[in-house]
């Protein structure tokens, strides 16, 4: 036991393999972002956000506090390029979640990690229901508040919003909605890419995003198994 917790703590509680990948990661964001001219707080944000996936990629309760820094900085950013959307959804929606997540994950844990779990289908059902629903409100507002790019804006909140919640709650299905959420806003930045290169360390961000969310999709799949036998 003390050498694992000795290791843990030599990789500020990452596995060697996430630690890797982030490191990776920052070092290609902030090339990318020397090398597009990109502001520095917006390189740094990038590096930021992958260090913040990594932890919650782990299940660590600390991703939470990295995530609460993330979405107020995140948000300014937003608004500064147009995209409300994205702006709402990290205002009204992430920084209150990642809060709550902060003190849930907190009192569910299982071990070093949060205690996982799945949505039965007709909760999954209700849960893409309301997605959908929430969807078709915001595409109209947002078309209604000249958005530059009302259908994906307008789908990355309800997308979101639903993702933040089930993370809250600690339910594997969170990381179906990211991923679509952030191939969804991955299509925005590649937009905004086109008419200005600056935006490219977003585009590299939000691809790292997605590749994160996938492994973090495994990765708590193989915690609920391990979980599940650990109680049988």
């Amino acid at each position: 036991m003390g050498e694992e917790q000795m290791i843990k703590k030599n990789y500020f509680e990452l596995s060697f393999g996430r630690l890797v990948f982030a490191g990776l990661a920052a070092f290609i964001l902030t090339i990318c972002g020397i090398l597009s001219k990109q502001a520095y707080t917006e390189t740094a944000v990038s590096v930021f956000a992958v260090v913040m996936l990594m932890y919650l990629v782990e299940g660590k309760q600390v991703g939470c506090v990295f995530g609460i820094a993330y979405c107020i900085i995140y948000a300014a950013i937003c608004f500064s390029k147009g995209f409300y959307g994205l702006m709402l959804f990290n205002i009204l929606i992430g920084l209150p979640m990642y809060t709550v997540s902060l003190f849930t994950w907190g009192k569910n844990k299982h071990g070093d990690t949060v205690a996982v779990r799945k949505l039965t289908p007709k909760k999954l059902t209700l849960v893409l229901a309301a997605a959908l629903i929430g969807f078709g409100c915001m595409y109209l507002i947002l078309k209604a508040a000249g958005s530059s790019n009302a259908f994906f804006d307008g789908l990355i909140l309800p997308l979101g919003t639903v993702g933040m919640l089930l993370l809250s709650l600690r339910y594997i299905e969170q990381w179906y909605f990211n991923i679509a959420a952030n191939i969804t806003g991955l299509m925005l930045w590649i937009a905004a890419t086109i008419s200005d290169i600056s935006n490219l360390n977003f585009v590299i961000c939000t691809s790292v995003f997605v590749v994160s969310n996938i492994m973090a999709l495994v990765s708590w799949l193989k915690m609920e198994r391990q979980q599940r036998h650990n109680l049988n």
